[in-house]
């Protein structure tokens, strides 16, 4: 059960332009790509030539991304976060190309003057499947990270940053930054941590109690997104609660870093409610 007073008015996720480049010339034979945007709020087709980039417009939510080759066969399957204005899609080489990879410097490395650093974590453990994680940030492995575990690091001078996270050698998350803040966190998981750990704004509580109900024996692992962003990730039986600034908003649940939505709603935002989803009260 989601608990959620619809109002009649829409949340509107507004679109950002960006840029997907057709980076298949870096794993061999370079080729024409066709790239699949669905599971946000947009379905969206579009070619993009061997070596080419093309403009796209998407909304700030997470989308996943199937690139096809020209006969059809599948290129690579990943899932996009767009966060701003200016973001950067690169596809085409889903497999980091063999040979030796060096490691962007990281903590007890003196940063260069005027560098920003950040922190990636690991939160697939929130999602109910812990996993090692590679970090690529503009290509260049910047940590290997097993579940919960983060790693501070100096960003290069470039921009936007690109950020690839890969799991068993495969690109599974990427999204890109073109203004990053000094000590944000970037994390691949259910859980974000920056969002999940707001000071400011009107409580939310959010309740997993799907232990509760016969299937799936043991319950699932759900994760609480706001306006398209994955801020939280829940284990069966938990509780927690979050804060989001006053106004209207977009909220779902879904299993896991999914695109599969189990409810969705949204509500104007003045006062602490609940979102209850599972079994029993």
């Amino acid at each position: 059960m989601l608990l959620l007073a619809a109002p009649a008015v829409r949340a509107e996720i507004p679109l950002v332009n960006g840029t997907v480049a057709n980076r298949s010339g870096s794993c061999g034979e370079g080729r024409d790509l066709v790239v699949q945007v669905s599971g946000g709020s947009q379905s969206v087709r579009i070619a993009v030539p061997s070596g080419a980039e093309a403009g796209l417009g998407l909304s700030r939510e997470v989308h996943r991304i199937l690139v096809t080759d020209a006969a059809g066969a599948l290129v690579e399957e990943t899932l996009i976060w767009v966060r701003e204005e200016g973001f950067r899609l690169e596809v085409g080489c889903p497999r980091r190309p063999p040979g030796p990879a060096a490691e962007m410097p990281g903590e007890g490395t003196a940063p260069g003057k005027g560098a920003v650093r950040v922190t990636l974590t690991n939160t697939t453990a929130s999602c109910g499947r812990p996993e090692e994680a590679e970090f690529r940030i503009q290509g260049t492995v910047a940590a290997t990270l097993g579940p919960g575990e983060s790693r501070q690091v100096a960003l290069p001078a470039e921009r936007p940053i690109v950020v690839d996270v890969a799991v068993g050698g495969r690109r599974q998350w990427t999204f890109s930054v073109a203004r990053p803040r000094e000590g944000e966190t970037w994390a691949y998981g259910c859980t974000q941590p920056d969002l999940a750990r707001a000071s400011e704004g009107i409580p939310v509580a959010f309740e997993n109690t799907t232990d509760q109900c016969p299937e799936p024996a043991g319950g699932l692992h759900l994760t609480l997104w706001v306006d398209g962003q994955p801020v939280v990730g829940l284990a069966p039986g938990g509780r927690t609660a979050v804060r989001v600034a006053p106004g209207l908003h977009q909220f779902e649940v879904r299993p896991g870093l999914t695109m599969e939505r189990l409810v969705r709603g949204q509500r104007d935002v003045q006062a602490t409610f609940r979102i209850h989803y599972g079994c029993g009260r």
